[in-house]
This record gives C-alpha cells, sequence and structure tokens, in this order.
C-alpha cells in the first residue's frame, strides 16, 4: 500500500462513517444566539490582548471573540461553512461541545496513527499523511 492509497481509505472510511455534524449533534441548549460567517473556510489567528482573532483562509480578520472555547466552537461550526451558526447562550454548554468534539477527532486521529505505523512502521510522515486525511473532509482539530 502506497501513501496515497493509505490517505484514500481513510477519507473513504471516514467518510462512510458520518462523523457527527458540529455544532447540532453537540448542544442541546435553546436558548442560543445566531451569528452570520462568510462562506469561506476560517483559521484561528492570533490572540490579540485576551481576545482571539478568527480569520478567513486570506488573512482577513473576521472577528475577535473573548474566549479560546468559543473560538474553536466557530471553527468547528465552519466545517460546511455554514454562513450562520448557533451559539448557546451557556459558555460551559460552549465548552463541553468543544471538549466532546476534539474527544471524537483526537479517536479518529489515534486510530489513523495506529494503522499508519502498522502500514508503515519506517515512516516518518505521520503527521503529513493525517493532514492531508483531515484536509480532505475540511476537518480541523484546534
Amino acid at each position: 500500500m502506497t501513501g496515497q492509497e493509505f490517505i484514500s481509505e481513510w477519507v473513504n472510511k471516514l467518510s462512510s462513517e458520518k462523523i457527527k455534524n458540529f455544532p447540532d449533534d453537540f448542544i442541546d441548549s435553546i436558548e442560543c444566539t445566531t451569528i452570520k460567517l462568510p462562506d469561506k473556510n476560517l483559521v484561528l489567528g492570533q490572540e490579540l490582548f485576551g481576545k482571539f482573532e478568527i480569520l478567513d483562509k486570506d488573512g482577513n480578520s473576521i472577528m475577535l471573540v473573548d474566549d479560546l472555547s468559543i473560538a474553536k466552537y466557530i471553527l468547528y461550526s465552519n466545517r460546511y461553512k455554514s454562513v450562520v451558526v448557533t451559539i448557546p447562550k451557556d459558555k460551559a454548554e460552549i465548552k463541553n461541545a468543544v471538549k466532546v468534539y476534539e474527544k471524537l477527532i483526537d479517536g479518529k486521529l489515534k486510530a489513523i496513527e495506529k494503522e499508519f505505523k502498522k502500514q508503515f512502521p519506517k515512516s516518518a510522515n505521520l503527521y503529513e499523511v493525517s493532514n492531508k486525511i483531515f484536509n480532505s473532509l475540511n476537518l480541523k482539530r484546534y
């Protein structure tokens, strides 16, 4: 098996597993606010004076948020480039949703790592391969 075949196999496998949709499958709150986002991939910028910057892929500032969990929540919600994102008013619920989602994603990463080391025991390309898999699925882990 080649590295590209490994990547294709995992992209297909994770696609067929129907990874839970963030945030819909991770929140129960009825008290939420909505924000509008551009129809672009978003990334985490720098921390600026205690606030976290969210940028588009071209480096344009989209917004500043007060909490890293809120920034992650928005970024994970951007997987399908939703232009309207529902955010619970309760910060504890935001943190919990992010924590549960990251646990799910970390489990996927560990499974990829385990299989990669089995298939390619002498390769040092694990991070490159896992990044390609995640990028193909527009999955992020901050």
